[in-house]
């Protein structure tokens, strides 16, 4: 496990998600996806196939090939695939997987980060009684945080 302000998963935690396999539910969740062409929503569902086996690895590490991970890029640039369509097609199934259920639980989480920087260096010279001169840094703190709240 790593210090800092990096994440308090265990190395055990990132192993479990490295092996969740996800694959047959991202196919399913993308299938109603209209782009005007069917081959698109046939690929939108391979590449939800083979970024699923994999989720917590980056594109080139998850597509089993070099021709696989540029057909996926190659997909993600493509003027006819609207991301908001994708999302369209999330929410739909999302939509009717809870439309009999009598009961839901949302759960939320909220994270907050906060990091804290020197960003800029101030020098200036000063002179006390001459011909003694000494150099001053004076340093401007910069801070920035994010609030995110999930639900």
């Amino acid at each position: 496990m790593q210090s800092g302000s990096r994440s308090r998963r265990t190395e055990v935690d990132e192993v479990e998600l490295r092996k969740t396999d996800v694959s047959g539910r991202v196919r399913k969740e993308f299938q109603s996806a209209e782009f005007g062409d069917e081959r698109l929503t046939d690929r939108l569902m391979q590449v939800g196939d083979q970024l699923g086996r994999a989720p917590a690895e980056s594109i080139p590490n998850a597509c089993e090939d070099w021709a696989s991970t540029k057909a996926t890029y190659r997909f993600c640039d493509n003027e006819r695939v609207n991301p908001n369509e994708i999302l369209d097609a999330h929410k739909r199934e999302q939509r009717s997987r809870i439309r009999d259920t009598e009961e839901l639980l949302v759960i939320s989480d909220t994270t907050s980060l906060y990091f804290r920087d020197i960003r800029q260096r101030k020098d200036s010279v000063t002179s006390a009684t001459p011909p003694r001169i000494s150099k001053v840094s004076r340093f401007t703190r910069r801070s920035e945080s994010l609030h995110r709240h999930i639900a």
